[in-house]
């Protein structure tokens, strides 16, 4: 069995910029097949579209890495990157969100109810990252382990767009800010075709998200507890609100579960 790489082997893995591919050419990439970590670089012109939209400096390189397939997820690298940055929506990419919510004035991008976004705003904003966007992967097959190694990971690139396991910094808090307007329930525009989720369909007449049972069970869990603990430790509740029951979750709250269990990143 092929030894797991170290933090610091993954790290000079993921930046030597030989191991980077366009979007077009990730059929070159080894390890898809796998879990493990990615990392996206931005080119010159769109670090000039990103620090242009988050008013702040965005350098030309690292802006992204993350993990596929960690715990119980079944997730690859290759189903994560083709199924859910480039061939998914905002609503089940946390990647896909933060760069709409920092390219929407440039883009011309919307968001819908629920977390969407219309489809010709998707379409947009795939077509941006073909052509400003780099990927680089390394395989990571112990799944169980998986989530701890990428958070050592971050520590050492400290990608400027990732939010989740990174200290506070202007750019995240900007971009945390900017993101609410995609996640709110935005009033529904008559004249913009509305995408459905990407997996469960919602309940006929019903805004709001899943509920942690009906979203672990959606997932894959063996039941819901992994989802409240996470959320308790995440966002933690006013004292006034530690006993009551989990209601539906805010299209927030659902995203960084399905980042954390699998769904989508």
């Amino acid at each position: 069995m092929q030894a797991l790489p170290t933090p610091d082997q993954a790290a000079r893995g993921l930046t030597d910029v030989r191991a980077r591919l366009s979007p077009a050419a990730m059929g070159g990439l080894s390890g898809t097949k796998h879990p493990g970590l990615y990392a996206w670089f931005v080119d010159a012109n769109g670090a000039e579209h990103l620090t242009a939209g988050i008013g702040l400096p965005v350098g030309e390189g690292l802006i992204y890495a993350g993990q596929a397939g960690a715990g119980t997820s079944r997730a690859t690298l290759g189903s994560r990157i083709r199924g859910n940055h480039l061939g998914g929506d905002i609503y089940g990419s946390t990647f896909r969100l933060t760069l709409a919510s920092a390219l929407r004035g440039r883009l011309g991008l919307e968001p819908t109810v629920g977390g969407h976004m219309h489809r010709e705003g998707e379409r947009r904003l795939t077509d941006w990252m073909r052509e400003h966007l780099r990927v680089a992967v390394i395989a990571y097959t112990d799944r169980a382990g998986l989530d701890a190694f990428e958070s050592a990971l971050l520590d050492q690139l400290d990608p400027p767009l990732n939010i989740a396991k990174r200290p506070p910094s202007p750019v995240r808090a900007q971009l945390t800010i900017l993101r609410r307007s995609f996640s709110r329930r935005a009033a529904p525009d008559p004249s913009v075709e509305r995408r459905p989720p990407p997996s469960a369909p919602r309940r006929q007449g019903v805004a709001e998200g899943l509920t942690p049972d009906e979203l672990a069970r959606e997932l894959g869990l063996p039941d819901a507890k992994q989802v409240r603990g996470f959320l308790r430790a995440r966002y933690p509740r006013p004292a006034s609100e530690l006993w009551r029951r989990w209601g539906p979750l805010s299209p927030e709250l659902e995203r960084a579960v399905r980042d954390r269990f699998g769904g989508a990143r």
